[in-house]
């Protein structure tokens, strides 16, 4: 598994020299850190930098997706209020975007607050394109929070 990763890792370094804003390479990166607490804190400086050049460059898509990138290491790190405050910035810049809503309610979920998650569940809802795939996977495996809340008692 650690060579999977380190071969991983590598390949996503690669995509990186080519195009350091590549929000998936650091996606990958992040995945194949997230045993590593110190190799995951090096890469979260790496990704707060590449978020100071989107916003010099204006790169508002990437901006938002590093931040819910951010927002991630922060759960993987066990540190879930934080994602949930990163995630609350990201509704207050664009409170049309479903993808944090989605994020915060599956924290609740975790932290078994049934009803904040269900009110972020709802927004997502409200959001979600019909078609999205995020959309057909929540539909088709959790969009029942009492069955989440059920399981976890």
């Amino acid at each position: 598994m650690a060579n999977l990763k380190s071969s991983a890792a590598k390949g996503f370094e690669e995509i990186l020299t080519k195009d350091p804003l590549r929000v998936e390479a650091y996606h990958g990166l992040v995945m194949a850190y997230s045993d590593s607490e110190s190799k995951l804190s090096e890469l979260e400086v790496r990704i707060n930098v590449a978020i100071e050049k989107c916003k010099k460059e204006d790169k508002r898509k990437e901006f938002r997706d590093f931040m819910l990138l951010i927002a991630q290491i922060k759960v993987i790190e066990g540190n879930p209020v934080e994602a949930i405050r990163v995630y609350q910035e990201l509704v207050k810049d664009e409170p049309r975007d479903f993808r944090p809503y989605l994020c915060q309610g599956l924290i609740y979920t975790l932290m078994k607050k049934k009803d904040e998650a269900e009110k972020q569940f709802e927004q997502f809802r409200r959001l979600v394109p019909e078609n999205h795939p995020y959309k057909e996977y929540f539909d088709a495996n959790v969009l029942d929070t009492n069955k989440l809340f059920a399981k976890n008692r």
